[in-house]
């Protein structure tokens, strides 16, 4: 699990409970970024798959990945 050291990946809206779930980067350019949301009538999950080294998702990811993430402690590793 990694959290972003980056201010503006959180979000803005009060009410925004949406968070990244899974990135899964296979080969370097390939990307597949999903996230869960918590409502009234459950939980939602969305995904939006990236190919290729000039498609802006992938890039942008790849940017975050190598240099604005910070791991977290697990807390079940106590």
């Amino acid at each position: 699990m990694f959290v972003s050291g980056l201010e503006w990946l959180d979000g803005s809206l009060p009410d925004d409970d949406t968070e990244i779930t899974r990135i899964l980067l296979v080969d370097r350019s390939t990307i597949l970024v999903s996230t869960v949301q918590d409502d009234v009538g459950g939980t939602e999950e969305h995904a939006v798959f990236g190919r290729g080294f000039d498609n802006g998702l992938v890039t942008i990811v790849r940017r975050l990945m190598a240099t604005g993430l910070l791991p977290v402690d697990d807390p079940g590793a106590d």
